[in-house]
């Protein structure tokens, strides 16, 4: 897991995981392993 991150990137990122985390946990579990 990177720790520094560009902070254009941590935008779509922040909505990735908000969206995996309303879906299921699975999706945001698989979403983390990719990163």
């Amino acid at each position: 897991m990177r720790k520094k991150t560009p902070k254009l990137a941590i935008i779509p990122t922040n909505t990735l995981k908000d969206n995996n985390m309303a879906a299921s946990p699975e999706a945001k579990f698989t979403e983390e392993k990719i990163l």
